[in-house]
Parts: C-alpha cells; sequence; structure tokens
C-alpha cells in the first residue's frame, strides 16, 4: 500500500509542478519577460528545464523521505554490491567447507558400518559358543546320568548275579542228572507273546507288563505240565529286574501298540529256571484287509509238477514276502501263519479244474500286523479259455467260459456271417478247447470252425434239457428285480434270446464230465 501511495503522491506533485512551470513558461512568454538577461524564448525554454529538474529532484526527494528501500538504494547500493559479494564469498566457503563435511561424514558412515559388521559377526560367533557351550552342557548332563544310571544297573546286576548264583548253587547238586533229562525250551524260541497298548500312563504299563510276564510263567508252567495253583504260585521263568525296567520304560514312550515277545536265551531243560529275554517291536499294520500279498502265473502242462508242490512253493514265496515287509517269524520255524488241509485241498482242486493254466493270489484275510500270523485267502483264476457253441440255422449262441466256468463274454452270432462275427468275438483271446452241441446244422458250423481253428477240434455235446438250463443260468446271472421277484422262475420268460447262454450250459457239460473223469 505505501508504494501505491507514493506513486500516486509523486504522480500529483509532478503534475503541478509541471502545471506551474507550464503557466509561468505561459505568463513569461507574454509578458516577454527576461532572466539573466536571455532572451524571452530563451527565458520560457529555461523555466521548463528548471521544472522538469525539479519534477525530478522532488520526485527522488520525496522517495528517498517517504522508502527506506529507495534511500538504500540511491545511497547504500554500492555498500551492498560490497556486502553481497562477501555474502557470495562466505557461501562458496560455506559449501566447500559442507561437501568437506559430507566427505567426512560418508567416511565416518563407512566406518560406522563397517564395524556394525565386525560387530555382528561377533555376536554371530558369541551365540554360536553360547549354542555350543549348552551342547557340551547337555551332553554333560547326558553323560553324567548316564554314568549315574550305570552306577544303578551295575548295583542291580550285582545283586541279581548274587540271585543267580544262589540260585545255580541251590540247583547245583542235580545238574548232571538235569542235564541228561529233556529239553522243553530251546534258544530263541517264543515262551509267550502279546501285544501291548502303548500311550498309557506308568503305571497302567507295569500292569501290562506284570499280566504278560505272568502269562509267560503259566506257559512255560504248562509247557512242563505242572498245574497253577494261585495259593502257592510257582516260578518257572527268568528275567532280569533291568531288561523288564527297559521294557517298561519302551513301552512308556511309544505312542502305538507294541509286541513283547518273551524268548529263552539258552536251551532249558525240565528243572532249570527258564531264563528270558524281551524282544520289543512296534505292532504296525503291515497287510490291510483284502491287500494283494503275492500273484504268480502258471502254465504247467502235462509234465508239469504236481499242484500240491505248486501251492507248497507259492505259500513259501507268500512267507517270503511277508517276513520282507515286516511280519515277525517264528524263530524256530521261520514261518509266519499256517493253512489248514481243507482250505490247501480246496486250492489244489481249484488248480486243476483250471486244467493247468491258471494265475495264483493270495489276499490278506483280515488286517496282519508284525505280530502276525499271516492269515490268506487264496484266489485261482484260470487263464484257459473255452469258446461254446450252440448251433442253429439262422443263429448260433457264442461264448467264452473259463476253465473254471466263468463266464466271460456272451454273443449271439447270425450263421450266415458267423466266421466274420466269431472272428471279432474271440478277438486274441487263446482257446483252449471248442464245445459244441450236437444239435441243428452243427456239422455246417463244425467246417466253419475247423477252417478257422484248424488245430481244434469240435468237442459235441448232448443238447438234452439245454434250453431249461439256458433259463435257469440266465436268471441267476440276471436276478429279477421289482415285482418280478415274486413271480416263481419257472414262470418267467427271459427278455431276450438264450442262445448265448445255451453255449455255456454246453461249456459246463463238458468241463463237468472231464472233471469226473480225472
Amino acid at each position: 500500500m505505501v508504494g501505491i501511495r507514493l506513486i500516486i503522491i509523486m504522480a500529483i506533485v509532478g503534475g503541478l509542478i509541471a502545471y506551474l512551470a507550464d503557466k509561468m513558461g505561459s505568463k513569461i512568454g507574454k509578458k516577454r519577460m527576461s532572466v539573466f538577461g536571455l532572451r524571452p524564448k530563451h527565458t520560457s525554454i529555461l523555466l521548463t528545464v528548471l521544472g522538469g529538474t525539479i519534477i525530478a529532484v522532488l520526485t527522488i526527494s520525496v522517495m528517498a523521505i517517504a522508502s527506506q528501500s529507495a534511500r538504500t538504494a540511491l545511497f547504500g547500493m554500492e555498500k551492498i554490491q560490497q556486502e553481497l559479494k562477501l555474502l557470495n564469498q562466505e557461501k562458496a566457503d560455506t559449501t566447500a567447507a559442507l561437501e568437506q563435511a559430507k566427505g567426512k561424514v560418508n567416511e565416518q558412515n563407512k566406518k560406522i558400518s563397517e564395524l556394525d559388521a565386525k560387530i555382528q559377526e561377533a555376536v554371530a560367533e558369541n551365540d554360536a559358543m553360547e549354542i555350543k557351550l549348552a551342547q557340551v552342557n547337555d551332553m554333560y548332563s547326558q553323560a553324567q546320568n548316564e554314568v549315574n544310571s550305570l552306577t544303578h544297573s551295575k548295583l542291580q546286576l550285582t545283586n541279581e548275579i548274587d540271585e543267580l548264583e544262589k540260585t545255580t548253587e541251590a540247583l547245583r547238586k542235580g545238574i548232571i542228572n538235569m542235564r541228561e533229562g529233556q529239553v522243553y525250551y530251546r534258544a530263541g524260541e517264543v515262551v509267550f507273546a502279546g501285544v501291548m497298548r502303548g500311550g498309557l500312563k506308568h503305571k497302567e504299563n507295569i500292569i501290562q507288563m506284570n499280566w504278560l510276564l505272568q502269562n509267560a510263567n503259566e506257559a512255560a508252567l504248562q509247557r512242563l505240565g505242572v498245574i497253577h495253583d494261585e495259593q502257592k504260585p510257582l516260578q518257572a521263568i527268568w528275567i532280569g529286574k533291568n531288561v523288564v525296567d527297559n521294557a517298561v520304560a519302551r513301552l512308556d514312550k511309544s505312542k502305538g501298540n507294541m509286541l513283547f515277545r518273551i524268548r529263552a536265551v539258552a536251551n532249558i531243560i525240565v528243572g532249570e529256571l527258564a531264563v528270558c529275554d524281551i524282544e520289543m517291536v512296534d505292532n504296525q499294520l503291515i497287510y490291510p484287509d483284502g491287500t494283494l500279498i503275492f500273484s504268480e502265473q502258471y502254465n504247467l502242462g502235462n509234465n508239469g509238477p504236481s499242484y500240491e508242490s505248486v501251492l507248497m512253493e507259492f505259500l513259501t514265496q507268500i512267507n517270503h514276502n511277508a517276513v520282507k515287509a515286516g511280519v515277525l517269524p517264528d524263530p524256530m520255524t521261520g514261518k509266519v501263519g499256517s493253512m489248514d488241509a481243507a482250505t490247501m485241498i480246496e486250492a489244489a482242486n481249484s488248480m486243476r479244474r483250471t486244467r493247468g493254466s491258471f494265475i495264483l493270489r493270495a489276499y490278506a484275510k483280515g488286517d496282519i500286523t508284525t505280530a502276525g500270523p499271516v492269515r490268506v485267502r487264496l484266489e485261482v483264476r484260470s487263464m484257459s479259455n473255452y469258446l461254446g457253441v450252440d448251433p442253429g440255422r439262422s443263429k448260433t449262441g457264442l461264448a467264452l467260459v473259463a476253465a473254471d466256468g466263468k463266464i466271460l463274454s456272451l454273443h449271439i452270432a447270425m450263421t450266415d456271417n458267423l466266421a466274420a462275427e466269431l472272428r471279432q468275438f474271440v478277438g486274441s483271446a487263446k482257446l483252449q478247447g471248442i464245445i459244441m452241441g450236437n444239435g441243428t446244422n452243427n456239422k455246417a458250423i463244425g467246417a466253419v470252425l475247423r477252417e478257422l481253428y484248424p488245430d481244434l477240434v469240435p468237442e459235441l455235446v448232448g443238447e438234452a434239457y439245454s434250453t431249461e438250463e439256458a433259463r435257469s443260468l440266465y436268471w441267476q446271472e440276471n436276478p429279477p428285480k421289482g415285482w418280478r421277484k415274486l413271480v416263481p422262475l419257472g414262470l418267467l420268460v427271459p427278455p431276450e434270446p438264450l442262445d448265448a447262454y445255451a453255449a455255456v450250459v454246453q461249456v459246463r457239460r463238458w468241463l463237468k464230465k472231464h472233471e469226473e473223469m480225472d
């Protein structure tokens, strides 16, 4: 605002002076006045110049009086310029000093970073040394505990040795007679085995261990033929206390079931205490129910080994696989299970029905664990296929049947196109024989069969009552549903032709006849 007022005042004063100078010039000109002896014209010019000079001087004077900045600009400019030059010089010096200080700061920061890195390395080394020190302290504590444990075990063993010496001294008189007596446990033989639960409390595990030891003692007494009397208990086995304690400790740590087997450490003669040890393993699930344990394909031919010897070899392989998988065998026999005679006879008969070409499979019968025993379900699947043919004038029934009588596939072919449909139906299947009914059109169809399969001679079978058997077979393979269940099978009519099922009947009749002959 001060600048605006100053401009306004200067404009007014300048205009006023110019006006007065103009008036004075006009009057002087009219009156033709003269100053300093000058002509009127020159006097007028002089007054005009003086008026302009006064305006300029007055303007500068008013500015100097009204504004500090104007006074400074008019009278102090050189001083300001000198001060400005000094300030610029100081600024340049200060900037240089600042850059130098920054360089020193960067050097110091670099040194500080190096020191920080060294400090971190030193801290890491210190931490590592503390970890090693803690490990060494732990190892020392463990070693100290082991020394204490060994000292305690030594005392226990010393006491047990004293007890054994007393027992040995008590039995020494009759030792010769006993050595000539009967061995009732051989070295390594299992006296008793049991599966015990893991994850229980210590007291419960002690109860389990007492149960195991009691049953082992009763098993030894039964082997000797001694009747157990609860009023007067007899001891037949001996196991070191440290062995029992280790077994309980192992059971305390276990989360799952464990198998414990009490085994004789040497041959035990009648009259001696059975000195035993405890074998401990985790009782894991080896084969879930239904698991395929072993499978083998056989093609015995006419001069091959007997079915019984094949079965025994197969069972031996099952035993080997089960032991390899983790089932504990009997230490004396090396076996993991047994099979009754009836099952073996049934399996051998099933193999005979295949006429020597079959696949033998063994599946787990129930869950099988480390403790065993291995129980298996045997499956005999024939690889011999028989082509059944039910001849007819317009259509012919075809059936692929396994040697055990199982239906593999069915088809009804048009007799006029029999050769082409027969090739497609049989495909790559290997035929053991061709069985054909001796009914209508069998000679013409037999010629087609001999042409397609020159190495096989069609066997003829009587067709009497084959239709009735085919109807019964159809309902066996396709049981009635819904309301048809309420109707007797003899009154139901199959919804499709039975020619293919009649071909199955021919093959089964032939197989049954030859099975009876064998």
